[in-house]
């Protein structure tokens, strides 16, 4: 059982396209909850949200999407989804790439405040509110 003092740290990274875009039918309803929730989350110490702006190109905007899983007393793993579904990778060289991945997208990323900045305007346009 987990004894940490705080909720774990989330640092993320999302692309401006297919996440932020809006959505037709009854999915747009939830995406608007998620375009509001996005801001809310970004408030807490814990997450820090970066948008990848289309303006970054298409080299910012071509890895899937993974999660890197970081331990203080264990190595860092990396979970990617794949057709088969999602798996763990715990070898060095694994780890390593998307590592050098994430650094790459937050260097083309928008600052957090941008980003949140951001998320609020699409919301806004998108809710007409």
């Amino acid at each position: 059982m987990p004894t940490s003092a705080g909720p774990a740290s989330r640092r993320n990274c999302a692309s401006e396209g297919p996440r932020l875009a809006p959505h037709p039918g009854r999915r747009a309803i939830r995406h608007g909850r998620q375009l509001a929730h996005l801001p809310q989350a970004a408030e807490t110490s814990h997450v820090d949200l970066q948008v990848v702006p289309f303006s970054a190109g298409a080299a910012a905007s071509q890895v899937l999407p993974f999660t890197l899983l970081t331990f203080e007393a264990s190595p860092t793993v990396l979970y990617s989804d794949d057709p088969e579904g999602g798996r763990l990778y715990d070898r060095a060289a694994s780890v390593a790439a998307a590592l050098q991945s994430y650094e790459r997208l937050r260097a083309h990323a928008m600052a957090p405040d941008e980003s949140v900045a951001l998320i609020q305007r699409l919301h806004k346009e998108y809710t007409h509110e």
